[in-house]
């Protein structure tokens, strides 16, 4: 396309968009976030943005109401400013936050927080903006807010055991070092839950269905954890070898991962159940010396309390049935050896494996859309490659003996 049709075509969107009568306004709003990729960095949009937000400052100034198209303009043009932008933090400096809000919500001013202050003081409908609660803040008969349009953190709970939680989070919602989840009453719309350093996973019940991310990071034990049987998002559940030996005996995932699967430094038995499908990228992997959860220090084998052998035993990648069905990447990475393992049948990106050994019982997919990467000191006699490989194969090892 010529640079001339370039131009006509963002020229034509922009027209477009402008075109649009008040009953469409809402769109228009939203479509704001495509302007930048219509105009790159031309004049055009610098132009287009200063004239909006200097007629928003003009109405603001003479004490007139912002509508609620002009609200939501404000908002979605605020993160297009690269760096600290002082025009737009004088518009939102004039503006009466809670009025806005109420205006785009139907809350009453007085059903809206906007400090840890205003939230923790009870009957507030929306808080706006992030939520960061610790232990000692608030008594167990509190509830939080019914809704937080931003991040919500609780930290260093022994129990959160009867305490009314919000029914939506917009942004995160971390727990930080809870002792014990047992009656912990998670909200109904999550769009990431992350728990650091969970003692205990008893008494921690979910949904069958997850429909946000999910990921555990530091967890201390597996016993009675019982996972959603399909999350729509990504799951994570990640630790720090330096810090953690966690051997779950027959911890079983969800049936079904829409997003990524990451699993990373936990010791699993072949008890472990593996999706049957996952939708993004699936690692499984043991990286020592691989820190997590803000620890530090250079090598693992001095600082471990595992001997070499133990490690090598953990390491032993065996009698493994994985996913069937991996829609992007898949790799298994750390591992002393990996033998009679059912891998996918089909995986939508590269196939990797990184480990010391990989005998001849095992059969790799049927199809892998990227690349096949083989990465170990020997790969054994009989070790059958893909029918199909979109790009090709990559293998760095000491000895191969026989690929059929």
């Amino acid at each position: 396309m010529s640079i001339f049709m370039k131009k006509f075509v963002k020229c034509f969107i922009f027209l477009f968009l402008l075109s649009m009568n008040a009953q469409a306004e809402f769109y228009k709003s939203s479509c704001l976030h495509f302007m930048k990729l219509i105009f790159d960095n031309d004049e055009g949009y610098n132009t287009y943005r200063e004239k909006t937000l200097r007629n928003i400052n003009e109405k603001l100034k003479g004490g007139q109401e912002l509508s609620f198209i002009e609200i939501k303009l404000l908002k979605d043009l605020f993160p297009f400013a690269g760096k600290k932008d002082e025009f737009i933090e004088e518009v939102l400096k004039l503006r009466d936050v809670k009025k806005g809000v109420s205006s785009m919500t139907g809350y009453e001013e007085s059903e809206i927080s906007l400090n840890k202050k205003e939230a923790l003081a009870g009957g507030i409908k929306l808080h706006f903006g992030d939520l960061r609660v610790e232990k000692g803040q608030v008594n167990r008969k509190y509830s939080y807010p019914e809704n937080i349009s931003g991040a919500f953190s609780l930290v260093n709970f022994d129990s959160l055991d009867g305490v009314l939680m919000p029914k939506s989070i917009g942004g995160e919602f971390y727990i930080f070092n809870l002792g014990s989840p047992k009656g912990l009453k998670l909200p109904r719309k999550l769009k990431d839950l992350k728990f650091y350093n969970l003692k205990s996973a008893e008494g921690l019940e979910f949904p069958k269905k997850f429909e946000g991310n999910l990921s555990f990071i530091g967890i201390k034990s597996t016993k009675g954890l019982k996972l959603p049987k399909f999350i729509e998002g990504d799951f994570a559940m990640i630790n720090n070898l330096a810090v953690d030996k966690l051997t779950p005996k027959d911890l079983r995932f969800p049936q079904k991962v829409g997003g990524d699967f990451i699993v990373e430094n936990i010791f699993l038995t072949n008890k472990s159940v593996f999706p049957k499908e996952v939708g993004g990228n699936f690692s499984y992997s043991m990286e020592f010396g691989k820190v997590h959860v803000g620890i530090d220090y250079e090598d693992f084998f001095p600082t471990h309390t595992l001997s070499e052998k133990e490690v090598e035993s953990f390491t032993l990648l065996s009698h493994f049935d994985f996913p069937e069905k991996v829609g992007k990447n898949f790799s298994i990475r750390g591992f002393h050896s990996v033998s009679y393992v059912n891998l996918p049948k089909t995986v939508g990106g590269n196939f990797t494996i990184e480990g010391f050994k990989i005998f001849s019982d095992t059969i790799l997919p049927d199809r892998v859309n990227g690349r096949v990467i083989l990465k170990g000191s020997r790969i054994d006699k009989g070790v059958f490659l893909p029918k199909y490989m979109g790009r090709g194969i990559n293998i760095d090892a000491q000895e191969v003996l026989l690929l059929n």
